[in-house]
């Protein structure tokens, strides 16, 4: 074969041998496009869960009856379901009843139905509904550290019946009226709960200018109104009830004579001039 012979073969050998090395390549790099594709799709749709997509939005139940909103509440593993009366005067409400108000309205999210009530207040059938709900949920305000004054504006503007509402004095032995400027120690409910526009606050208060008492339990101005205080004195007679001698069935001497079997009791512990407490007497009364 000839020099130039052997150059032209080999210049075809080498053109051959570049495009089958050329097509090589494409094919793996489409086989390589073809593989990954899915990869990259299911890390995009993991990556950007819906936030939601548990929570849905609370239906509209007015104009039906308590006992089919009801139903429909329940069908979602809602159990918390109370049903109101919309006007005050009306008795008992029943299934029967129409539904004038909800709580929440419709379209509240729900997030959870474990922490969620559904509440309506409702007419009889043939009654008209009321333009306000008489049995509302109201929260309640924070009244305490607030002057007496000041809370019974707040718990007005917040819709909660004041009529059913009353302060008591914080100190068990203190009494009287509270007066505007007393200041509320302590409130229940308390601040942000939830009741019916129809039910009141209780409050206790102290005079202005005095300090709340702390802790839990009863408490007294004067220690020695305290019936636990070594110093209380029941029965008003100038001696504490922890010096008197209660013990009435002994006998003995004492420094206002002895008695033993003649009938006569242990004067000790009555005070003068007899007693009127049957707690500090005798069967029969005190003798001396």
């Amino acid at each position: 074969m000839s020099k130039a012979k052997n150059d032209d073969f080999g210049a075809g050998c080498g053109c051959l041998v570049a495009i089958v090395l050329a097509i090589g390549f494409l094919l793996n790099a489409c086989d390589s496009d073809d593989s990954s594709e899915p990869e990259v799709a299911e890390t995009t749709a993991s990556a950007e869960p819906t936030p939601t997509e548990s929570a849905y939005a609370f239906n509209n139940h007015v104009g039906e009856t308590l006992g089919e909103a009801t139903d429909s509440v329940k069908a979602g593993d809602i159990d918390d379901v109370r049903w109101l009366k919309a006007v005050k005067k009306l008795g008992s409400p029943k299934r029967s009843w129409k539904v004038c108000f909800q709580y929440p309205v419709a379209g509240t999210l729900i997030e959870s139905i474990y922490d969620f009530k559904a509440q309506f207040s409702a007419v009889p059938p043939r009654a008209a509904c009321p333009k306000n709900d008489d049995m509302a949920m109201v929260t309640v305000p924070k009244v305490k550290g607030k002057t007496y004054g000041q809370a019974v504006k707040l718990l007005k503007d917040a819709g909660v019946d004041t009529e059913n509402s009353a302060a008591t004095t914080a100190y068990v032995d203190e009494h009287g009226d509270a007066g505007k400027s007393w200041k509320v120690c302590s409130q229940e409910p308390s601040s942000s709960e939830e009741l019916e526009s129809d039910t009141g606050v209780l409050m206790d208060v102290v005079r202005p200018g005095d300090a709340c008492p702390s802790g839990d339990g009863l408490h007294y101005r004067d220690p020695a109104n305290d019936p636990d205080s070594p110093s209380y004195d029941g029965d008003d007679n100038g001696i504490p009830d922890s010096n008197e001698n209660d013990d009435w069935g002994s006998t003995g001497s004492s420094s206002g004579g002895s008695t033993s079997s003649g009938g006569s009791y242990n004067p000790g512990g009555c005070p003068p001039g007899g007693c009127d407490n049957s707690r500090h007497c005798p069967p029969g009364g005190c003798k001396s």
